[in-house]
């Protein structure tokens, strides 16, 4: 991978899906004590072409899970359909935000990565991205990508990061990009 800051250090791309099923614990932890911590971030799997911003990363879900007084540790890609796209190719297929887009796949000149955000949503997690994207459904103790959430059916658009989840009716709200075909953009 090319020098630079966001690629180097404590930001160095994790190159490995890891799980850790006992953690040293210095003391105790309390046995009641049943949880999970899940974090997101940028983690590109493969080397990225042109200049990398931080935000360009594959999305990279991390966890301590705490329960019975142990500890664990697990991560996870989130299998974005650009993420699949890489795999299946062996390779980086994107530029990041700070390049042209004309050598990115003409179908899908953004890719996704759901880096960003997780939020809770029901039983599971949606990882989101801050360009808005698909949200992506992800099952909090594995970590493994359930697929795009559609919210049975009646989401009609992309969804950006930080959306927050309307309680006691459990309503996901946030911002959304639509493009609707034939509406017109006014500067009024």
């Amino acid at each position: 991978m090319p020098v630079n800051p966001y690629l180097e250090g404590r930001y160095a791309p994790v190159a490995d899906e890891l799980t850790v099923d006992t953690l040293e614990v210095v003391g105790t932890l309390p046995e009641e004590l049943d949880g999970v911590y899940v974090r997101n971030g940028p983690n590109p799997r493969f080397a990225p072409p042109g200049r990398y911003h931080w935000f360009d990363g594959d999305g990279m879900l991390h966890s301590v899970r705490l329960r019975g007084g142990r500890a664990s540790y697990r991560n996870r890609w989130v299998r974005t359909r650009g993420f699949e796209r890489e795999a299946a190719a062996e390779t980086a297929l994107w530029g990041g935000v700070m390049e042209a887009v004309a050598g990115n796949p003409r179908d899908m000149p953004l890719k996704d990565t759901a880096n960003t955000d997780v939020v809770p949503f029901g039983d599971r997690l949606l990882a989101l991205w801050y360009l808005t994207g698909a949200p992506y459904a992800v099952d909090p103790v594995s970590l493994s990508t359930l697929g795009v959430e559609d919210f049975d059916g009646t989401l009609r658009c992309d969804m950006s990061a930080h959306a927050k989840v309307l309680l006691p009716a459990r309503v996901p709200i946030g911002f959304h990009a639509c493009w609707m075909p034939g509406a017109a953009v006014s500067d009024n």
